[in-house]
């Protein structure tokens, strides 16, 4: 393994071809290779191919750049050729070809000849990334062909490697067209009851419904659990009305439990759409036998009170819930919803005991270690004598749960206060070592730098117990090493960029990582190639959605490189002077654009909130006119220089409003102000971190948790600015 230093750290050095896609994209024939195929998308001409077929090493790599402008423009003859010319001599690459040489023979509608090239295509290895759709244009060549026997028999085998809905109505409509009416029913219903969410089960339908009527006596019957499974998913995917209509047609067929259950699912369905009043009333008159289902009527029954502020109908549905259910996970989901309003209030006095029968109750279910969280914050924020024990047993019984870290951190606190100092160095260090990119993380370490306990050696018996506890490892999945399936992906991706061919390239890294090659390495490739586009907050999303767990790894985990995609410093100039024209922290201002936009300038919230800092119209015009700009336009919020002008002397303003507190200052960018102003008022803060945790919204809490993080990482990553 190859050690390297950057920046002062001792950081493990890509054992690959380091910035593979970058390196091809760096050398001068490439460069000269994607210029050329560039502009010869843009307008093509013999000079501009000429180019092309000159800058390209190997040439058939040429061959492949212009096939593909070609095919993109419908221009097929043209394509056809530069395709076959770079399947033969490009074998690299050679189910690119192949599936570009199928698509412009299927448009010049030689069909036949492009079955041949599709199957070879399929069977290629490694797999290609355009495999299903050859198997499905296979498909539809040979049902125009009259061969359904032979549709079938392809898809047969390969039903789990294609989109799974269109896969199987595509085998059942060969089947049916096979004459094999009652399998092609059987699959038809299967995607109309198990994929009620795609586009295939609304023409399974209309399938179903031609063979029931041509079928008769011999159609399968349609069982109601597969109905009232149906139903499950058009209310989780928001069609409650779709859902309740169906079972409301449906429900005088069904008899005994699935009768009860349709009946309850009914109920169900008008919550989910918004309907508590119709759900209350059609919930508060139904008798079912099943406890299970008494228990979800009696917790949507106590729902929907509650949105109604029907307050007494909603206490007695929670009363007979503990009588009746005491155990069922109904009541749990009920008393989760009450204990909100409490919460958000602050109102210990009722969410206490509410958050006590959760945890106790409730302790296997996933969320009792949140209840019991807010259970022992609540104590420890009014310094409860139990405080320091209930923090303990957030840690041990509880280790797995989000707010494990915070229990650490403020064990370490109550163990400075009582200045025994090596207790407090011994949980300071399992939490920056543990969560090292979580704001507890950076909290931790900022208490061991202090005078106090910088030559304080950690208690061994306070790390043991820690140990002890089963909480999460760090460093878990940081594997930037080489295998030959990822660089053999990464080598095509980056000859398709070479070529200009961003689909396709991009296409092949994410293909990869989903069947055979490493997420992590292809995410920086995926992260990288989309910056090269000029697609920044794209290139955020990758770095992160293919790196898992990546907040728990240590910077030495992991290249520098990896760190700087993940977290990108966009637009530092234009960031950096409008920070320090306002006096605040850029570091700041930067983590808090990777949390608001990805570093988007055209990012618009569902709240209608533009661009970097996510401003919304009005408080831009606002913001504008007391800055002396005229003529204010909303599309000026998708400019960076324009947007970084406005958001961060917007949050001077707050920053100054808050005393300049940065914790409120973030909760009020991210709630409001008001919500701010109220909660500082909850209790005597002895700390930033107990406002934070103070906080009642989750969103809010962990929005100024992540920004203050990002701040952390950023300064550790970029320095000065």
């Amino acid at each position: 393994m190859i050690i390297r230093n950057y920046l002062g750290w001792t950081i493990r050095a890509l054992s690959f071809e380091t910035a593979a896609l970058l390196l091809i994209a760096a050398s001068a024939g490439a460069q000269d290779l994607e210029t050329a195929a560039r502009a010869y998308r843009t307008q093509a001409s013999a000079a501009r191919r000429a180019a092309v077929l000159g800058a390209a090493k190997p040439p058939a790599l040429g061959s492949l750049a212009l096939a593909a402008a070609d095919l993109e423009a419908r221009r097929m003859p043209e394509a056809l050729a530069g395709f076959l010319k770079a399947r033969k001599e490009l074998p690299l690459l050679a189910d690119h070809a192949e599936y570009g040489a199928a698509q412009a023979l299927i448009s010049l509608g030689r069909k036949p000849e492009a079955l041949p090239i599709l199957a070879s295509l399929i069977s290629r290895k490694p797999i290609s990334p355009h495999r299903a759709a050859a198997i499905f244009a296979s498909v539809d060549i040979l049902m125009e062909q009259k061969q359904p026997d032979r549709a079938a028999a392809l898809l047969a085998p390969n039903l789990d490697d294609v989109p799974e809905a269109k896969g199987k109505f595509l085998y059942a409509s060969a089947l049916e067209a096979a004459g094999d009416a009652k399998a092609a029913a059987l699959e038809y219903q299967g995607v109309f009851f198990d994929y009620a969410r795609a586009p295939e089960a609304a023409k399974a339908k209309e399938a179903l419904d031609r063979l029931r009527t041509s079928m008769g006596r011999d159609y399968p019957p349609e069982l109601p659990s597969a109905w009232l499974g149906r139903a499950d998913q058009l209310i989780d995917a928001g069609r409650g009305k779709e859902a309740a209509a169906e079972l409301l047609r449906l429900t005088p067929n069904f008899t005994g439990g699935d009768r009860d259950r349709a009946q309850v699912r009914i109920g169900a369905a008008r919550y989910r759409a918004r309907d508590y009043a119709g759900a209350l009333q059609h919930l508060s008159g139904l008798s079912v036998s099943q406890p299970v289902l008494d228990a979800e009527r009696l917790s949507l029954i106590a729902s929907s009170a509650r949105r109604l502020n029907r307050s007494a109908e909603n206490a007695s549905a929670l009363r007979e819930l503990a009588a009746k259910h005491p155990v069922s996970p109904w009541r749990l989901e009920a008393l989760l919803g009450e204990v909100y309003q409490y919460l958000v209030a602050n109102q210990p006095e009722r969410y206490e005991p509410i958050y006590e029968v959760c945890f106790g109750t409730f302790a296997r279910d996933e969320r009792a270690g949140d209840c019991h969280w807010k259970f022992a914050w609540s104590h420890y924020l009014r310094r409860s004598p139990d405080a320091e024990q209930l923090l303990w047993n957030q840690v041990e019984k509880f280790p797995k749960s989000e707010d494990a870290p915070a229990a650490l951190y403020f064990l370490g606190r109550v163990a400075e206060q009582r200045r025994d100092f090596e207790q407090a160095r011994a949980l300071y260090e399992a939490v920056s070592s543990r969560f090292p990119n979580y704001y507890y993380g950076v909290t931790s370490r900022q208490r061991l730098d202090a005078a106090v306990l910088a030559k304080i050696r950690p208690d061994a018996r306070t790390a043991s117990r820690v140990a002890a506890a089963g909480l999460a490892e760090s460093g878990s999945g940081a594997d930037f090493t080489m295998d030959e399936p990822t660089r053999v992906r990464i080598r095509r991706a980056g000859q398709l960029a070479v070529a200009a061919i961003d689909d396709w390239a991009e296409f092949e890294l994410r293909f990869g990582a989903s069947v055979d090659a490493k997420r992590n390495l292809i995410g920086i490739e995926l992260a990288q190639l989309a910056v090269r586009q000029g697609r920044h907050a794209q290139g955020l999303r990758y770095a992160k959605a293919y790196s898992g767990k990546y907040l728990t790894w240590h910077i030495e985990d992991a290249p520098v490189k990896f760190w700087k995609l993940v977290f990108p410093l966009y637009y530092r100039d234009d960031l950096e002077k409008h920070s320090r024209a306002n006096e605040i922290d850029p570091f700041i201002v930067a983590g808090l654009i990777r949390q608001e936009s990805e570093f988007d300038p055209e990012a618009v919230s569902r709240a209608r909130a533009i661009g970097l800092t996510q401003i919304m119209p009005a408080t831009g015009r606002d913001l504008s006119r007391r800055l002396g700009i005229r003529k204010f336009t909303n599309a000026m919020l998708t400019k960076p220089e324009f947007n970084l002008r406005l958001g961060t002397y917007y949050l001077k303003k707050i920053l100054d409003s808050q005393d300049g507190l940065w914790v409120r200052t973030l909760a009020g960018y991210n709630a409001g102000p008001t919500r701010a102003n109220r909660w500082k008022t909850w209790a005597s803060f002895r700390e930033p971190s107990e406002f934070i945790e103070t906080i009642p919204f989750s969103e809010t809490r962990n929005y100024v948790q992540s920004v203050l993080r990002n701040a952390d990482v950023y300064r550790r990553l970029w320095g000065k600015l």
